[in-house]
C-alpha cells in the first residue's frame, strides 16, 4: 500500500539532522526476496532520503543469492524512514525492531552515524535478519553488533600524529590525520637606534609568554643598536606582541591604529609559517617601518653604504681599481706582480694592497707598498717566501690621496714552479799541485751550476774574497770542471749552487751545498816520455784533408789540440777527441787553405808543436 504523509510530519519525522554540516557516509541497505515472486520492474526501496519516490533508487541482486542491495551516501548522524517495494508493491504489515510508526507507519527506521555501515539483510514484508553484513570484531572501530556475516570491512586504524618530531606527536597513532604541529623558531628584531635604552634593557611581551614584561629580553650583540631574541613558538599560529624599552608597562612602544603591523589596539601581530625558522626583518621601536639610516646610497661610489637607507649627501664617486694585473716572472718561491699604474692628473695611488692566498687556503696574505712624500709609486710589486709547486690567487686594491679607496680587482691566478734541485756530492781532486779537479752528482734538471771558493785561512773573509769557478756557471747536464791557477800547498774551501733560470734570476735552489775543504799538493811529478819528442808522430805530412796524430804514450792526459795558421792565428780547437782509437787522432783540415800550419798539442801546463803542409 502507497504511503501518503503531510508535508509536515514528512519533514519533521521521516528525516532529520543533527548537523547542519554533517558529512556523508556509505550506507547499504539489503532486503531478502527468496520468498516473494520478484517483479519484472524490479525492486526498490523509498524513503526520506529520496522523497519517497517509489522508481528512482533501484536495488540489484549482485551474486544472484536473491538478496537485494543498494549503496547510498547519506549525511552522517541522520535518521530516515523507508521501505521496500517489489515492482510497484510496498512492504505491508510491518512490525518488530525495524519498524516505527512515525507518520502514518508503520516503516522501516534508519539511524545513519560517523562511519560506513552495513544494514541487515531482512526479509520482505518481515524485520526478520536473514544476513547482516559489518564488522564482527568488538574491537574494531566500525564493530556492528548486529551483523551475522563480517565482510571484512573492520576499521583498526587510530587516526593522530604519527611525526615523532611534532608536538602532539601520538605513538598509538596508525594513520596521520594532518594534525600534526611543530614549533618555529622566530626571531624578534627592533632597531633601538633612535632611543635611549633603559637601565632595565629592551624587552619582548606577547600572548606567547602570558604578556610578562621582564621574562624575554632581547640583546644587541655586535653594537649596532639592533636588539634581538629568538623564541620557539607553534607553527601557524596567529600572536600579538609588543617591544618594551625596560622592563614594565608604560615603556611599551606605541603603535598608530593605521599602522600596517598593528591589530588596532597598538599591539603588533603575527602569523607564523610552517617553516622550521622565521628571522622577522628589522622594525624601528614604536614603528611598522625600519628606522633612517643616514649615508651614501648610490651604488656607484667609493664610500657607498649598503646599510643606508636615506642619502646623506657624502657620496663620492667610485675610483678606480688596477688593472691588467699578471705576472711579470716567477720562481719556486718568488712572484712579480704587474698592473697598470693608476695615478693621475686627478688623483695620485699612496698605497697599493695585494691580497694573495695559495687556492686551498682560507686565509688571504696580505703585501702593502706605500709610497711617502714625492715617491712615485710603482706597477711591479714583489711577492716573496711562497711555497713551491703551489696554485695562487690574488687581487689588488687602491689608496689614493683624496681618500678614495677603490674595490678590488678581479680574482688572477699563477702557479710557482718546481723547488730548483740542487747538485749532491760535491768533491774536488787535484791533478796538478795548480789545477783542481770539480765533480759532482745530479739531484733533477736544472739550467746551470755555479760553483765559487776561497783561501780557506782568511780571518774576516768578504763576498769578495769567494771567486767563481767556471764564470757565469756550468751549463746542465756536464758534472765537472776544472780550475787552474792555484797555489800548491794551499788549503781552500768551496760550495755548489744550482740556478733554473738560465738568465741567473732568482729562479734558484734553496741554498748553497754544504762546504768541501781540500789543500793543494806541493808538487805533482810529470812524466817525461809525454814531451818525447820522438814518441809523436804525424801522418801523411804533407796532406791533401787528413793528419793522423799518433803518440807511442798514453793520450789520456792530452787536455787540447790547437790549429794555428802561418800568421799565427788560432783557426781550430779539439778537446773532444771522438776518433781517438789506440792512440792515434784523426784531424781533418779539409775546409782550410792550402798552406803552412801549426799544430799545438796540450798536456796540462806543457806543450809540443809540429808543423804541418796541407797540399
Amino acid at each position: 500500500m502507497k504511503k501518503h504523509f503531510s508535508l509536515l510530519l514528512l519533514i519533521f519525522f521521516t528525516t532529520f539532522n543533527f548537523s547542519l554540516f554533517a558529512q556523508n557516509v556509505s550506507v547499504t541497505l539489503m532486503v531478502d526476496m527468496q520468498n516473494q515472486t520478484v517483479s519484472n520492474s524490479g525492486v526498490f526501496v523509498a524513503g526520506g532520503f529520496n522523497s519517497w519516490s517509489t522508481n528512482t533508487t533501484s536495488l540489484s541482486d549482485i551474486d544472484g543469492d536473491q538478496v537485494y542491495e543498494v549503496t547510498l551516501n547519506l549525511s552522517s548522524n541522520s535518521g530516515h524512514e523507508f521501505k521496500f517495494i517489489n515492482g510497484s508493491s510496498w512492504e505491508n504489515n510491518l512490525s518488530g525492531s525495524c519498524a516505527n510508526n512515525f507518520g502514518s507507519g508503520p516503516n522501516r527506521w534508519l539511524s545513519v552515524g560517523t562511519i560506513n555501515q552495513v544494514e541487515p539483510a531482512y526479509q520482505f514484508g518481515s524485520c526478520n535478519v536473514v544476513v547482516f553484513y559489518g564488522c564482527t570484531d568488538s574491537l574494531a572501530n566500525n564493530f556492528n553488533p548486529n551483523a551475522t556475516n563480517d565482510d571484512g570491512s573492520c576499521d583498526y586504524t587510530i587516526f593522530g600524529c604519527t611525526d615523532s618530531l611534532a608536538n602532539n606527536y601520538s605513538p598509538l597513532a596508525t594513520s596521520d590525520d594532518s594534525s600534526c604541529t611543530y614549533d618555529i623558531v622566530v626571531t624578534f628584531n627592533v632597531d633601538m637606534s633612535n632611543e635611549s635604552i633603559s637601565n632595565n634593557g629592551v624587552h619582548l611581551a606577547g600572548s606567547f609568554n602570558g604578556w610578562s614584561t621582564d621574562s624575554t629580553e632581547m640583546f644587541d650583540l655586535d653594537g649596532d643598536s639592533i636588539y634581538s631574541t629568538s623564541i620557539l613558538l607553534n607553527q601557524n599560529t596567529y600572536y600579538e606582541y609588543k617591544f618594551i624599552n625596560g622592563n614594565s608597562w608604560g615603556s611599551d612602544e606605541l603603535l598608530a591604529s593605521w599602522e600596517s603591523c598593528s591589530n588596532m589596539s597598538g599591539n603588533r601581530v603575527l602569523n607564523t609559517s610552517s617553516s622550521p625558522s622565521e628571522n622577522l626583518g628589522i622594525v624601528c621601536f614604536g614603528s611598522c617601518a625600519i628606522c633612517p639610516i643616514y649615508g651614501c646610497t648610490d651604488s656607484s661610489a667609493y664610500n657607498y653604504n649598503s646599510s643606508a637607507n636615506t642619502d646623506d649627501g657624502t657620496c663620492i664617486l667610485t675610483c678606480l681599481s688596477p688593472t691588467n694585473l699578471s705576472l711579470q716572472s716567477r720562481s719556486d718561491k718568488i712572484a712579480w706582480v704587474m698592473f697598470d699604474e693608476m695615478s693621475s692628473s686627478f688623483d695620485s695611488v699612496v698605497t697599493y694592497k695585494i691580497l694573495y692566498k695559495a687556492i686551498s687556503d682560507t686565509t688571504w696574505l696580505i703585501k702593502q707598498k706605500n709610497y711617502a712624500g714625492n715617491q712615485t709609486p710603482t706597477s711591479k710589486i714583489r711577492l716573496q717566501n711562497l711555497l713551491p709547486s703551489t696554485n695562487y690567487e690574488m687581487k689588488i686594491k687602491a689608496f689614493y690621496t683624496s681618500g678614495c679607496i677603490s674595490d678590488f680587482s678581479g680574482i688572477s691566478y699563477f702557479n710557482t714552479e718546481d723547488l730548483c734541485p740542487n747538485v749532491t756530492n760535491l768533491r774536488v781532486s787535484s791533478p796538478k799541485s795548480n789545477k783542481a779537479l770539480f765533480e759532482w752528482d745530479t739531484n733533477g734538471v736544472y739550467s746551470f751550476v755555479r760553483l765559487k771558493y776561497r783561501v780557506d785561512s782568511i780571518s774576516n773573509p768578504t763576498s769578495a774574497d769567494w771567486k767563481n769557478i767556471g764564470g757565469f756557471g756550468v751549463n746542465f747536464p756536464l758534472t765537472q770542471k776544472l780550475k787552474s791557477g792555484l797555489t800548491a800547498g794551499q788549503t781552500y774551501r768551496a760550495q755548489a749552487r744550482t740556478w733554473c733560470d738560465p738568465n741567473g734570476g732568482p729562479y734558484k735552489s734553496s741554498s748553497w751545498t754544504s762546504l768541501i775543504f781540500w789543500t793543494q799538493p806541493s808538487s805533482i811529478r810529470f812524466e817525461s816520455n809525454y814531451l818525447n819528442r820522438n814518441s809523436l808522430e804525424i801522418f801523411p805530412n804533407p796532406s791533401n784533408d787528413i793528419f793522423n796524430i799518433h803518440t807511442k804514450t798514453d793520450l789520456n792526459n792530452l787536455e787540447k789540440i790547437e790549429v794555428y795558421n802561418s800568421n799565427g792565428k788560432l783557426i781550430k780547437s779539439l778537446n773532444k777527441f771522438s776518433e781517438k782509437i789506440n792512440n792515434n787522432i784523426v784531424l781533418n783540415l779539409s775546409n782550410f787553405p792550402k798552406g803552412l800550419y801549426s799544430i799545438k798539442l796540450i798536456y796540462d801546463d806543457n806543450y809540443q808543436n809540429r808543423k804541418i803542409v796541407l797540399q
